[in-house]
């Protein structure tokens, strides 16, 4: 437990009030027996994505944000599924715009997960780092 008075008194100052493209999506489809290569896609998806933009002024720099993503399970095997999303952010200070962008993926079939991350992170639209991580984890009957 926190003792003390909240640091911050007027959470809604503290957040963009300003949204100029700010279109929630969601979706759920059903593909049927469609062939793509070897697979049968009969799957169940739900997709989603939310942002938007605010722009700057004198409390602060113009920030953008994006968030989507998708998760899709077999009909036929439940074991077989996928979640996949992705973030962006942006600030636009006025001496440099700095964004940040992820995608996470994460596979399952009736053994194994396997995870996917990758950061990438520019500076005036130059590249200034990127990185990834993956690792496969049992699911030990899960």
């Amino acid at each position: 437990m926190l003792e003390g008075a909240a640091p911050i008194t007027d959470r809604r100052s503290s957040f963009p009030r300003t949204w100029s493209n700010a279109i929630p999506t969601n979706r759920v489809t059903e593909t049927g027996g469609a062939a793509t290569s070897t697979r049968l896609t009969s799957e169940l998806r739900a997709e989603t994505g939310y942002g938007g933009e605010s722009p700057g002024g004198e409390h602060g720099p113009s920030v953008l944000e994006r968030y989507e993503g998708v998760v899709g399970v077999s009909r036929a095997d439940p074991g077989r599924a996928f979640a996949d999303g992705e973030a962006e952010f942006e600030i636009r200070f006025p001496e440099a715009t700095v964004r940040s962008f992820t995608r996470v993926r994460v596979d399952s079939d009736r053994d194994t997960y396997r995870i996917a991350i990758e950061l990438v992170v520019d500076e005036d639209g130059r590249e200034r780092h990127r990185r990834r991580w993956e690792r496969t984890v049992p699911r030990d009957l899960q």
